[in-house]
Parts: C-alpha cells; sequence; structure tokens
C-alpha cells in the first residue's frame, strides 16, 4: 500500500507518515510503528481497517490529517476465495536482518555532531528502526549506553573524550526484531588550545576594567526601569581589573514577579534590533561571575538562591521582545544543591513555546553543585532562529562543554514576525524576596567568533 500525500495549501516544505491499525469501523486506532509511505499489510492487521496520517511541515510550523479507513484486511486465504472489492489481504512477515552494518559520520571531536546510518535489512518491509549510542574504550569494548542517545545524531561532549563511540539500530516488524551495531569510531579528540589573538573584531565588549559602567548603553531592570542603584563597579583583590558588583532586593516595580538588577546590550528598544542578536546570526557570548557566601573578603555581600518552589535566579539572558514570550537564560537553579543551567526557549508563538532545562554537569553525568566565591567563565554559542534545523545552541562552563543542540532559540509572535534578542546580564531572581542578593560579572564580551571573545 502507498499513501497519498494529498493537497494542502500554502508552501510545505516536507511530508512525514504515520500508518494506524484501526477497528473494522475505522475507529480505535492504534500506531503500526511504520513512519515510510509505503506499508506492507501483515498478519496482525487481519480483521482491522488501516488509516494513515500525513504530516505537512514547514518554517511556519506542521499540520497534520488523517485518511479515510481501508476495506477490512481479509487473511490471504479467506480473500483468495472472494470476489469481493473490499478486502486486503495479509503477507506473512518476515523478520528482519542485517545485511551490512550502520555506520557513524562526522568529526570525532569534541562538541561536533555525528550521524548515523541505519544500514541495511532484509524481510517484510518497512521496518521499525530505534537508535541507542554507547560510548566504549579505546578498542572499541566496555561499552555503556549513552543515556538520552537514541536519535539518528549525537552530539559529543566532555565525557566522551579518549574514548570511541558505536551505535546499535534495532530493526523490528511483527515477525520480530535484531540488533546490529556498528563498528567503533576513532578516539574522540579534545578541542585545540586557542591560540593568538582573535581573529575577528568582537562586536561588543563589557568588561569593567576602566572600573565605571560607562560601556553599557542601558540599565535596566527586567521591565525597563531604570536602576542603576542595582549596581556599583569595586577592584576584587587577587583579581585584575575591575568587576560589577550586582545587587538585587525588592523593588516596588517588580514586586509581584520578581527582584531584576540588568544591564542590556543596546539602547533600550533598540536592544532588540541589533544584528547580532536577529534571526539568521551565529554569535558567541562570554562573561565571567561570582557567588559570594559572605565568607571571602573578595567579594563582600552573599547570595542565596532561590528557594525551591517556583524560584529562578538568572544572571544572562537572551531578552524576547515583546510579544515573542519566555526567554533563553543561563542562571542557578533552584535545586538542592543548587547549580548552573541553560534554558533554551523558542519555537512557535506563546503558549507554546518550546523549553529546555539543563544542568551543569560532571562526566559521570551528575549535577555539580554551585561553587562559591569562584570566578566561572561562561561561553555561549547562539544561532538565532525560531526552528529546530536552524536554531542552535552551545554552553561551556570553564572550559567544559556542557549541552550543544539543535533547538529553536528565537519566538514566533502572534503575527509570524520573528523579533531578535535582547542581550542582557545581571541578576533577575524571583520570586519576590525582602533580603539583598549580590553577585559579581565581568569581562562580557560579544563577537562573531569564539576566537573573537577569547575563547
Amino acid at each position: 500500500m502507498v499513501a497519498d500525500a494529498g493537497r494542502w495549501s500554502g508552501p510545505t516544505k516536507s511530508y512525514s507518515f504515520r500508518w494506524l491499525r484501526c477497528d473494522s469501523e475505522g475507529a480505535a486506532c492504534a500506531p503500526t510503528g511504520v513512519s515510510q509511505v509505503r506499508y506492507v499489510v501483515i498478519s496482525a492487521d487481519v480483521g482491522s481497517t488501516l488509516r494513515v496520517t500525513v504530516i505537512a511541515t514547514n518554517k511556519r510550523g506542521s499540520t497534520a490529517a488523517t485518511s479515510a479507513p481501508t476495506p477490512v484486511v481479509a487473511s490471504r486465504a479467506s480473500a483468495s476465495g472472494s470476489s469481493s472489492s473490499s478486502t486486503t489481504t495479509a503477507a506473512s512477515p518476515i523478520a528482519p536482518t542485517n545485511t551490512s552494518l550502520p555506520t557513524i559520520s562526522g568529526a570525532t571531536q569534541l562538541g561536533q555532531p555525528l550521524a548515523a546510518s541505519s544500514g541495511t535489512w532484509s524481510g517484510t518491509q518497512p521496518n521499525a528502526l530505534a537508535y541507542q549510542w554507547f560510548r566504549c574504550g579505546s578498542s572499541g569494548g566496555s561499552c555503556g549506553a549513552i543515556t538520552g542517545a537514541t536519535t539518528l545524531s549525537y552530539t559529543l561532549v566532555q565525557a566522551d573524550v579518549g574514548t570511541t563511540i558505536r551505535v546499535a539500530v534495532t530493526a523490528s516488524n511483527a515477525a520480530g526484531q535484531a540488533t546490529a551495531t556498528s563498528n567503533p569510531t576513532v578516539a574522540v579528540a579534545p578541542l585545540p588550545p586557542t591560540t593568538g589573538a582573535p581573529t575577528a573584531a568582537p562586536y561588543f565588549t563589557g568588561d569593567f576594567d576602566s572600573c565605571n559602567l560607562l560601556q553599557w548603553r542601558d540599565f535596566h531592570d527586567a521591565w525597563l526601569n531604570a536602576t542603576p542603584a542595582g549596581f556599583s563597579v569595586r577592584a576584587t583583590p587577587n583579581y585584575s581589573g575591575c568587576a560589577s558588583q550586582v545587587n538585587a532586593t525588592n523593588q516596588a516595580s517588580t514586586s509581584t514577579t520578581g527582584d531584576a538588577s540588568m544591564l542590556w546590550e543596546g539602547d533600550g528598544s533598540n536592544s532588540y534590533r541589533l544584528p547580532w542578536l536577529q534571526n539568521g546570526a551565529d554569535t558567541w557570548f562570554r562573561m565571567q561571575v561570582a557567588f559570594p557566601n559572605g565568607a571571602d573578603p573578595r567579594f563582600p555581600g552573599k547570595f542565596t538562591p532561590s528557594p525551591l518552589s517556583g524560584g529562578w535566579d538568572i544572571f544572562q539572558s537572551w531578552h524576547a521582545a515583546p510579544g515573542a514570550g519566555y526567554s533563553t537564560v543561563v542562571g542557578v537553579s533552584p535545586s538542592s544543591p543548587p547549580t548552573l543551567l541553560l534554558r533554551p526557549v523558542g519555537g512557535a508563538a506563546p503558549p507554546n513555546q518550546t523549553f529546555g532545562s539543563v544542568h551543569q554537569q560532571d562526566a559521570t553525568g551528575k549535577d555539580v553543585p554551585l561553587k562559591w566565591n569562584h570566578w566561572y567563565d561562561i561561553l555561549v554559542r547562539i544561532k538565532f532562529a525560531p526552528t529546530v534545523t536552524d536554531g542552535y545552541i552551545e554552553w561551556w562552563v570553564d572550559g567544559v562543554l556542557q549541552y550543544a543542540a539543535h533547538v529553536p532559540t528565537l519566538t514566533y509572535t502572534s503575527t509570524g514576525s520573528v523579533p531578535g534578542a535582547g542581550h542582557e546580564v545581571g541578576l533577575y531572581r524571583g520570586p519576590s524576596r525582602t533580603d539583598t542578593d549580590t553577585i559579581y560579572i565581568d569581562g562580557v564580551v560579544v563577537g562573531p567568533t569564539r576566537a573573537s571573545v577569547g575563547g
């Protein structure tokens, strides 16, 4: 059987298919696991009807439509004695057998994506395919499954450096299943060291070596209310230059939702129109941040993570333009113990945005507790786009890659436009509290390449 995609209005980029097995009336449908345009009727379909759902996709989103049901599927034996045209006959399925191993393509270096091919399979087609990536020893043995790595692609992280990677593909149909595993890759290499001067000039430098805040065009809280009192600049012992001391306390203008002291790159509403924050831009952001606990004289003040219930502490944000919903941020999680986090946000217009949440983790996959009185080096690369295909984020903490994935990074508005983001650093916390929190920020640089920001 072959599906017809039907006719659709508007520009369509691609179609995908989902075959359904339904009762004799075409209701109570369940997925068959087949997602190709062709479907081979099998014995499990006897007595049922079949339908196919077609999903049409373009840059504005996806829409699905489901066909009318087929006639009731009859066994081959009963169909041979029938002259009715209202039956569909089933063949006996053959279990899948691998005829050539899956393969892996891509550069085996930290931060690079790998892609799997499924290999080739005999047996009744189409086969449903499942993927699992493995981290292995230098010779390809002693493999362990990588948690969550179950799609066609996998991006190499710090824990992969020095290991080899394999992928297992499991093909299944109604007659059974079989698994085949690729040969190992070569050992995963670390990133080469960054040497020499930046190869391109940065777009913006917001460090505080001059011990003032004049490099920043705007002092704002999260709701564009001027709050320059939330900042001071001081030299810190054993640290070259100066840093901005950021204080957030209960502010009347934001007391119902949170307290914010933020420095904005740009000039008010113009922050959303900077060219390196627009759809299609590929931009690197670097900053340093420190969290005092009151026990180190280098860092006067104290930071207390927000409570677990509905809390947040954000120190860097790519603020969504008005009408574009929530924002991509880097901050401190309200977990116990607290840890650094990245929250990518983008995609469909609010309230249907796509959210993520990623914690800083060690090589074993465990959350790394927040370090006090420590200058963190935070590096973020963003390809700005509202789609999974074109959007991308990398997040590095102290030189270790924590996250790299294709995700939406801008949001459609209700009118279909895609405004740029506004870049801000400082401290935005919630829910509203009456105590004062302090953090330190320095070395904010924005540029077109990793080298341009000194990363």
